[in-house]
């Protein structure tokens, strides 16, 4: 899943995180979750044959560099759950989330909700590799 990373959130370590997105889905909410996996930057000035020249000479043009950058981030989906009237249900990610979808990060709360109706079927094995929340097993 292809991320665009707001202004808000560059500065953020999210390489490694789990997080968890909301969409619809046969008329039912869906939660996506995931590890966030990569994060790019992409700057098209820089791209450009002429301004490449400038910054090899300068180091940074001051009215492109940094403030023309976008931060790209790919996200792996490893779980979908449906919510209806009994709690949350395994599902999958048949559809395509609209452009603008609010991402999250996850914490040990979020998970525990999802993962409710498993309880007493789950035991932890550490921490997600490279976030915070423990690893649901």
């Amino acid at each position: 899943m292809a991320l665009d990373i707001l202004a808000g959130a560059v500065n953020k370590k999210l390489v490694g995180e789990l997080a968890l997105f909301r969409y619809h889905q046969d008329g039912l909410s869906h939660y996506a979750l995931g590890q966030i996996t990569e994060v790019k930057l992409r700057n098209v000035w820089h791209e450009d044959p002429t301004m490449r020249s400038l910054i090899r000479q300068r180091g940074r043009v001051d009215t492109v560099s940094e403030r023309q950058d976008t931060h790209l981030g790919e996200m792996t989906i490893s779980a979908v759950f449906s919510a209806g009237s009994n709690g949350y249900r395994p599902s999958i990610l048949g559809t395509v989330p609209a452009t603008g979808t609010p991402i999250h990060l996850v914490n040990d709360a979020v998970l525990s909700e999802l993962l409710s109706p498993y309880r007493d079927q789950l035991f932890y094995l550490g921490h997600v590799y490279g976030s915070k929340p423990l690893l649901p097993l």
